[in-house]
């Protein structure tokens, strides 16, 4: 991994999206977007990008997603809206995993 990949990478993995990390090396989005693309090739077989920054900022992004009130609502019309068939879908999962 070149030196500006490992650049960009430690960025993105820290939470900059595409737009922050072209503004902070003053290149494009989509020469970021191609860097980490270009990395993820150089290590086929480790973790993905996707899979460490998952990790690294999953508290942030959980967050986010539970303190969002438009999420909220939607989540909550959603299961109204669906219940039976969710509560379905857990109880044959139940089952598959018992035999």
């Amino acid at each position: 991994m070149t030196e500006r990949e490992a650049r960009v990478f430690e960025l993105w993995i820290n939470g900059m999206t595409y737009r922050e990390i072209a503004k902070e090396l003053g290149c494009s989005t989509g020469n970021v977007g191609n860097t980490i693309e270009s990395c993820r090739k150089k290590t086929s077989g480790e973790k993905t990008y996707a899979q460490i920054w998952y990790e690294k900022n999953k508290e942030r992004v959980s967050e986010k997603i539970r303190t969002d009130p438009k999420r909220a609502e939607y989540r909550r019309k959603y299961y109204q809206e669906n219940k039976e068939r969710i509560l379905e879908k857990q109880k044959e999962r139940k089952r598959e995993g018992l035999k």
